[in-house]
């Protein structure tokens, strides 16, 4: 019945620090969501944004081989934070847990492009690999799917795609690039004798 008492306010904003308290993430996410929602001018707005993408962080799985949409949802629910919330005392953790969110995306299409890989799908394999060197151009998966990039194309006769990946791994990495050029030579070989 008193929305708007501080001591109101308080209570409603410990629900879900409870439920986060607890590990009960949905049940927290809700209730920070319903806060938000409620007042959504209220001056711990950032720390209610911090926790639900935190409630949606901590869900996510960290291997790469498993369902990765909670760090895709956790990643959307900060997007902005930094400009919504400049003051923020939360927001270096957010953009480290950010970064950490992006990194997990990208092994995540690292591992479905090896999986491809491993099923000689070479078109699925350079699509997947070719999305994660656009979409996080700074993980340190980039090099890794640029091989997968240079052996697909490569296994496809694309070998001018192919030889774009070595000279892009050229500077960061030349061991890597000097193996995929290795790699693509074999490949060669092989389509050759398989007259194709």
């Amino acid at each position: 019945y008193h929305r708007d008492d501080p001591h109101s306010l308080k209570a409603e904003l410990a629900i879900g620090d409870v439920y986060f308290k607890k590990a009960e993430w949905d049940q927290a996410r809700a209730a920070y969501e319903d806060f938000s929602q409620m007042h959504p001018r209220h001056p711990d707005l950032d720390y209610v944004v911090y926790r639900i993408g935190l409630s949606m962080y901590k869900k996510a799985p960290k291997a790469a081989g498993r369902d990765q949409t909670w760090t895709r949802y956790a990643m959307s629910s900060w997007a902005g934070f930094a400009s919504r919330f400049p003051d923020s005392e939360y927001k270096d953790e957010v953009e480290e847990k950010v970064v950490e969110c992006r990194d997990r995306m990208a092994a995540k299409e690292l591992w479905i492009a090896r999986f491809y890989k491993r099923r000689a799908a070479w078109v699925a394999v350079e699509r997947r690999a070719a999305g994660l060197v656009s979409r996080y151009p700074d993980s340190e998966h980039v090099g890794p799917g640029i091989v997968l990039i240079g052996e697909a194309s490569a296994w496809q006769g694309k070998l001018d795609v192919a030889e774009k990946a070595v000279k892009r791994l050229e500077a960061d990495d030349p061991d890597a690039a000097e193996k995929l050029k290795k790699s693509i030579e074999q490949i060669k070989v092989k389509t050759e004798r398989a007259g194709r």
